[in-house]
């Protein structure tokens, strides 16, 4: 990872990226706005968070790097100041695109925009980033679990905006106790959602040791909040924890609680599998799939993305991913051996990418009469028209191919599709 540093009147602005960030294979990441004890720490955070988003565009296969902002900022620094810095000192040349990350929102983005044209944050389209984190958090969930959930009693860490998605999803599948936690009650979408669901909410409570019971009945922790959830403190009170999956960046607070979650076999699917929602969709904003592709079609794609890949990590590279805290890249795209995302999305609608990203088959349709030709006419196509689940989840079906006879007709589709 490479970085720089650029110091204006009250803040300084440090840019990190990866080696091979260029115009062809574009750096990605977030602006954090903090208060630092020095440039020194500020640089070091921004080389950290680069290099887990170099992790998370590997595995998402985007195409493009990994990268990020820190602003090391006095209290009183204008944030206008500080985004019109960034857009005409830092973005420049097109290698570069940012995003929101702690302590910028989508007014910020608006003002860098002003500045630069090289921002991906989902502005102008209905598609919330946020809830695409959920729904990557969700897939890989799933890719442990399974589809059905109703023998689990999950934890959730932080019900903010990402995590307050992650427990309706975990609701909405039948999960049989979803547990929340957070440590400011008074915020107005912590209280939406213990008002939304009352009887699924155990407790919303900042006291961990207050709800002991509770806390070993626990099968998945998912971490939602700052760095460093996952220490001794937790894993004590979680006796039974099967599964930590979140979408909190570095949950592990140390190398010794690291290894404790080996020692009792848990499942821990790091943040740079499950956190991969935004850039999913700043891939699809960067293709210019978005604002005309709807919402729901892009959560599917996110949650269909990042189950199968996160499930093929988990066949292949289990130990070796999971229990390597410094796993590289190449690691990583030698495992998920599929084109870019930026590749397979240039100059084609998002039908077409859909399909073209779907190639691989999960379920292999043989015969190619009216049955087969149905089925997959049917898999294939309504799935991304509505984004809504069939009786039997649609979503599983988006993966399959057609397979025919060498000898037998291709099927009239066209034809088909009038009855």
């Amino acid at each position: 990872m490479l970085s720089q540093i650029f110091e204006f009147d009250g803040y300084s602005v440090i840019s990190a990226t990866s080696k091979d960030c260029s115009r062809l294979r574009p750096g990605n990441g977030g602006i954090r706005i903090g208060q630092y004890q020095d440039n020194s720490v500020a640089e070091a955070e921004a080389l950290r968070l680069a290099s887990v988003m170099e992790l998370k565009h590997s595995f998402a296969r985007t195409g493009m790097s990994g990268a990020k902002v820190v602003v090391n900022a006095e209290p009183n620094a204008c944030k206008q100041d500080v985004m019109k810095s960034i857009g005409t000192e830092v973005l420049g040349d097109g290698s570069l695109y940012l995003g929101c990350d702690m302590g910028t929102d989508g007014d910020d983005m608006d003002t860098l925009m002003q500045h630069s044209k090289y921002v991906l944050a989902s502005r102008g389209s209905l598609v919330d980033p946020n809830w695409a984190t959920a729904e990557s958090t969700f897939g890989c969930i799933q890719a442990v679990l399974g589809d059905h959930l109703d023998g689990y009693t999950f934890l959730v860490e932080g019900v903010g905006k990402v995590g307050s998605h992650i427990a309706r999803l975990l609701m909405k599948y039948k999960a049989k106790e979803v547990i929340c936690k957070d440590v400011d009650e008074a915020r107005e979408h912590v209280r939406s959602f213990a008002d939304d669901a009352p009887r699924f909410t155990k407790s919303v409570s900042r006291d961990f040791e207050s709800t002991e019971a509770a806390m070993s009945a626990v099968d998945v922790f998912v971490p939602c909040a700052s760095c460093g959830t996952v220490n001794s403190v937790i894993l004590d009170a979680l006796k039974n924890c099967k599964v930590i999956a979140g979408p909190a960046n570095a949950a592990v607070a140390s190398i010794l609680d690291f290894k404790k979650v080996l020692d009792r076999d848990i499942t821990l699917i790091p943040d740079y599998m499950t956190g991969t929602g935004a850039i999913q969709v700043d891939v699809l904003e960067y293709a210019g799939f978005l604002p005309e592709v709807p919402p729901d079609v892009v959560y599917a794609w996110v949650r269909s993305q990042s189950k199968h890949r996160c499930a093929v990590v988990l066949e292949k590279f289990r130990k070796q991913i999971l229990c390597d805290m410094s796993v590289s890249t190449s690691v990583l795209e030698e495992c998920i051996d599929s084109d870019p995302v930026l590749r397979v999305s240039a100059k084609t609608s998002f039908l077409e990418f859909e399909q073209r990203m779907h190639e691989e088959c999960e379920i292999p349709i043989v015969g190619g009469g009216i049955t087969g030709s149905a089925t997959d006419y049917s898999a294939c196509v309504p799935a991304l028209a509505t984004g809504l689940s069939a009786p039997m989840d649609i979503r599983k079906f988006q993966m399959a191919k057609y397979i025919k006879p060498s000898d037998a007709p291709v099927p009239n589709l066209s034809a088909l599709s009038k009855l």
